[in-house]
This record gives C-alpha cells, structure tokens and sequence, in this order.
C-alpha cells in the first residue's frame, strides 16, 4: 500500500468513527494546574457526571463515569489516557495538554483530545486560589455523537491528604451551538498525583 492509499483509508477510518454516535467525555476534570506544583509527575483519577435534558427536548438526564492517567511529558505538556463508560457504552482516547503561560497564581494553555469516535480542542485557564486550591476553565468545541457541541466547565481543584485531589465542575453547553440545545453538566472526581 502506497503511502497517498494509506492516508486515505486512515482518513477514511477517522471520518468513520467521527459519524459514529458517539460523544466527547462529558467533562474535563484535568485542569491545566494538575502537576505543576510539588514536584508530582503523574495523575491517576476518576469521577462522576450528570447531564441535564435539554430545556425543549424531551429526554431524559445523562450519568457517565469519567478515568484518566495523565504523565508530564515536560513541563509545559501533559498527555493522557482518558476513559468515559455509562451503562451502554466505553469509550477511550488520549489528551495532550500544553501550557503556555505558567506563573506562581496562572496557568493557561491549550488541549486536544481525540477518541473512539469523538475528537474536541480547549483553551484552558487556572487561577490560584491559596496553597495548591485552583478554579480553572477550559472552553471547548468538542461532538455529541455527530452534531458540534461548545461546552464552558468552571471548576475547583482542591487539595486533600498528601497527594489527593479533590475536584468539582459545572459546565454549559450546547449541542449544534443552538441555545434551545443547552445542558447542564455537574461533576466530581478524586485524583491522585506523585
């Protein structure tokens, strides 16, 4: 197979799995403030999501649980294994993670993620709070099965016991970037560096 074959049939594959119904994580829950403090290298965590019915559709509410292992690669990039499972399905994929501006209270960076059949890109910000406390953002374009979703997460990432972090999320979004699409995300996880 010629290297132009194998290019096309790999686009093929993506625009395959790309249709196929499936969707995004449902929150982020890696905040670009993960392993940048306390010298930790990895992240191991996991958590749970509920998703709101749309306002003008008639459908019910969504719960999924959400897993990653996150490495630093650098000190500007993370990448991870990210996981997504509900009663119905398991998806998986990888996530890089880069952060441009570190200061001792700011980080912002960039994210792209791609999957079993979702793909999506961030802008992610972290502001601290006190100690190693972060509310962070990451403003995303990501898919809900085969319609374009935008989705705004505000969280809080907060230290526990040695290592443990503790971390909630709210986020809105919007499927087909209609208003009458909008759905409430509500997340928590635990994750724990070294």
């Amino acid at each position: 197979m010629t290297s132009k074959s194998s290019t096309l049939v790999f686009a093929g594959a993506l625009a395959l799995l790309g249709s196929a119904s499936s969707c995004a994580p449902l929150a982020d829950l890696r905040p670009p403030s993960a392993l940048v403090r306390g010298g930790r290298t990895f992240e191991v965590g996991g958590g749970g999501v509920y998703v709101t019915p749309r306002p003008y559709v008639v459908e019910s509410g969504h719960a999924n649980g959400q897993m990653w292992f996150t490495g630093k690669a650098a000190d500007w990039l993370s990448l991870s294994v990210v996981g997504a499972f509900d009663t119905r399905s398991a998806l998986g994929g990888a996530s890089a993670l880069a952060r441009v501006i570190t200061t001792d209270r700011v980080i912002a960076g960039t994210s792209v993620e791609a999957g079993f059949a979702w793909a999506g890109a961030s802008v992610s910000g972290a502001l601290r709070l006190f100690d190693d406390a972060w509310i962070y953002t990451a403003p995303r374009f990501s898919n809900w099965g085969k319609f374009v979703d935008f989705g705004v997460p505000l969280g809080l990432s907060v230290p526990l016991l040695e290592g443990f972090v503790l971390r909630a999320e709210g986020q809105a979004s919007w499927e087909k970037l209609a208003y009458y699409n909008r759905r409430i995300h509500v997340a928590g996880a635990v994750a724990y560096e070294w």
